[in-house]
Order: C-alpha cells, then structure tokens, then sequence
C-alpha cells in the first residue's frame, strides 16, 4: 500500500477442505493494480482497526476470509441494493 498499488501474488482457495494461500492459476494472473489515493487511505483505516497479522479483511480466526464466504457478502450487498447477480458467479 506504501506505493499506491495493489499486487496479486497469490490467492485464497479451499484445499482439502481448509482456507489457505495457493498460487494463482495462469502467469497473466499475477498483476498490478493501481489504488487511488482514496483507496489507499481507507484500507490503511481499515489495516489499523484490525490486530496485527496480515490480512487488511481478517476472518474471526485472523486467518484468511474463504472465497466463498466473500461471495455470500457480496450477494447480500447486491439484493439490498435492488441489483442483480446475474454477472456474478
């Protein structure tokens, strides 16, 4: 976040039933995004409220949040908002 961008390197998957870190599928996976200021400011709030350990969006365990746990938030985002998920897995 030091440098205002957003490295993908790795991803959260369920392997054996367990949420760990896996490398991604494809080289073209691995990228960088870059972060408006905006951005920047509010995921170090977000880093700051949350205890030490790695993970900006920690899970209750502070562990990684599961995907799939990730996509039932973002499906529940989506119907309050009135829109539909049609475009989401």
């Amino acid at each position: 976040m030091e440098q205002g961008d957003l490295r993908i390197r790795r991803q959260i998957a369920h392997i054996n039933g367990e949420v760990v870190q896996a490398p991604l599928k494809t080289k073209n996976a691995y990228r960088t995004l870059p972060l408006e200021k905006d951005m920047v400011d509010i995921l170090n709030q977000q880093k700051k409220k949350v205890r030490e350990g790695p993970w900006v969006f920690p899970s209750t365990t502070d562990g990684p949040i599961s995907p799939d746990s990730v996509l039932h938030m973002l499906h529940r985002v989506l119907k309050r908002a009135g829109l539909p998920r049609s475009q989401v897995p």
